[in-house]
């Protein structure tokens, strides 16, 4: 008997053990999880800033306030249209919109909308900020109009055929 209970005793003891590592090792786990969890909610998080075509018709002529702070009016062209090939010599980065209806607003977050971007639809880039939402925002250029869209919305365009130059980095606004 007095062998049973020492047997007991160590399997008690091991099962403490296990128990104890299994307890730190799951707290070791648990901030990166969050953590991972975080940085994936933070990277879809709130609904998209999609609306429908023809929204911002109402806004014509608000302007949109640039990355320096001055006011910049647009002067809409065909909602097909890019800048000429000297868009990318002054900075501009070519994107595509990856969110039906992709707003352009004055400014980032809660700006008037100026404008919707169509699922696949190129436009420009030629810098990002983050925001009050914790998004980053692209100062863009489509068809004639200047302002801002939610970073999630677009990507940049993949240039890696020959003489692509590979694919460029949009970078900070200053």
């Amino acid at each position: 008997m007095t062998a049973n209970l020492l047997c007991a005793k160590r399997i008690a003891a091991s099962l403490l053990t296990f128990g104890a590592l299994a307890s730190a090792t799951m707290a070791t786990a648990a901030p990166v999880g969050a953590a991972e969890l975080s940085y994936a909610a933070d990277a879809v998080s709130g609904p998209l800033d999609v609306g429908a075509v023809g929204e911002g018709e109402a806004n014509a002529g608000t302007p949109a306030v640039g990355p320096d702070g001055t006011l910049v009016w647009s002067t809409p062209t065909s909602s097909h249209a890019r800048p000429m090939s000297a868009a990318t010599a002054q900075g501009w980065i070519a994107v595509i919109a990856i969110a039906d209806g992709a707003r352009i607003r004055s400014r980032p977050v809660d700006g008037p909308v100026l404008g919707t971007i169509g699922y696949g639809a190129g436009f420009w880039v030629s810098c990002t900020r983050g925001a009050s939402d914790g998004h980053a925002w692209g100062w863009s250029y489509r068809g004639g109009t200047y302002g801002w869209v939610r970073g999630d919305l677009w990507e940049v365009e993949q240039h890696t055929g020959p003489g692509g130059g590979g694919t460029p980095r949009v970078p900070r606004c200053p």
